[in-house]
């Protein structure tokens, strides 16, 4: 009966969580740097280069990204490398990527069902069936 009572909290935490990762995904350029890093780490200038973003918003933005928990960095002598930290991050931000980024022509991993009228009436009709027993 506890683990019931706590299921709720542990739900509002992990909405919470996403709520911040999506907020925290939600400007253009803080986007596409995570993009970028799902493709594996990158330097500043690296990023600079491949993205168009000029240095000083480029800092800020992985400044904010950090900040967040989404990316961390490493240094190698002078340079500061950056990956995507979380997990969770990480295959939202793939998620993201192959929807929007990749080729149109690839099969999206789910379906959207489509309920047409006839399905819809049909479970209707099972769930009446149902409840009277026949």
């Amino acid at each position: 009966m506890r683990m019931v009572a706590n299921k709720p909290d542990s739900i509002e935490l992990n909405i919470r969580q996403a709520a911040d990762l999506m907020r925290s995904l939600s400007n253009p350029n803080r986007l596409m740097i995570a993009c970028a890093l799902v493709e594996g780490e990158q330097s500043v200038s690296e990023l600079e280069d491949k993205l168009g973003i000029k240095q000083p918003i480029l800092s800020q933005q992985l400044a904010d990204l950090r900040e967040a928990g989404v990316v961390q960095a490493r240094r190698v002598l002078q340079v500061r490398i950056y990956s995507v930290a979380d997990a969770k991050a990480g295959h939202l931000i793939a998620a993201l990527h192959q929807i929007f980024c990749e080729d149109s022509h690839l099969s999206v991993p789910f379906k959207i069902p489509v309920r047409t009228k006839a399905s819809v009436q049909a479970a209707v009709f099972a769930q009446v069936a149902r409840r009277s027993g026949k």
